[in-house]
C-alpha cells in the first residue's frame, strides 16, 4: 500500500485478484482460503489497524473501511477504535481463477515462483536467479523471514542450505520509497 499512496493513491480503490486454478471446481485449499484464511484475515485488519502514512491520501481505499459501529458484534471487542478493513470486499470483489495455460500473466508468476523455488532448492545457479531479489520490496529487518517448524514451535533461523541466496535477495530487494530522482 505504500508504493501506490506514494505513486498513485487511485490505485489503491481496485483490487483485482486473478488466481491460477489447480483443477476445473474449487480444490479444498481454496475453500480453506474462503472458510478460514479471509475470516482470520479480516479479524487481524481489526485487531491490528494497516500501518498508514500520515498526510497521503488514502480516500480510494475509504470503500473498503468498516467503522467500529459496522463491525460484526463478534469482532468489536478486538477493535482497536477505529474498525477494520472489509477484507470480503477487497479480495473477493474481483476474484477469477485463471487458468496459467492460457492466460500469459498467470504463466509468468508460474516461471517466477519455479525460479525462485529451484534457486532454494540448489538446481539454479546464481546467474539465473541472483537478480530475482528485485521483485522484492525491502522489509526491515529481513525481507525474507524463514521458519522452521519442530516438535516445540515454530523458530527463526538462517542456518539453512539456502541461507546465502537469501541472503542475494536481501541485498538486491528494491526500497518501497521512492528514489529521490523520481
Amino acid at each position: 500500500m505504500f508504493y501506490f499512496v506514494l505513486r498513485s493513491p487511485k490505485e489503491l480503490g481496485a483490487f483485482r485478484w486473478v488466481v491460477d486454478a489447480k483443477d476445473i471446481g474449487e480444490t479444498k485449499y481454496e475453500r480453506l482460503w474462503r472458510q478460514l484464511v479471509l475470516p482470520l484475515m479480516q479479524s487481524r485488519s481489526v485487531a491490528e489497524p494497516l500501518s498508514t502514512l500520515e498526510g497521503s491520501d488514502y480516500s480510494a481505499f475509504d470503500r473498503f473501511c468498516i467503522t467500529k459501529s459496522d463491525l460484526p458484534e463478534h469482532l468489536k471487542s478486538y477493535s482497536k477504535g477505529y474498525g477494520g478493513v472489509n477484507m470480503k470486499l477487497l479480495l473477493e470483489e474481483d476474484f477469477t481463477l485463471g487458468d496459467s495455460k492460457s492466460d500469459p500473466a498467470l504463466r509468468l508468476v508460474d516461471v517466477l515462483a519455479s525460479a525462485f523455488t529451484r534457486a532454494l532448492n540448489g538446481q539454479l545457479r546464481l546467474e539465473g536467479c541472483e537478480r530475482l531479489g528485485t521483485l522484492m520490496i525491502a522489509r526491515r529487518p529481513r525481507t525474507v523471514k524463514m521458519a522452521r517448524l519442530s516438535n516445540e514451535g515454530a523458530a527463526v533461523s538462517v542456518l539453512v542450505p539456502y541461507a546465502d541466496i537469501v541472503d542475494v535477495f536481501e541485498a538486491t530487494a528494491r526500497s518501497v520509497w521512492p528514489s529521490k530522482s523520481a
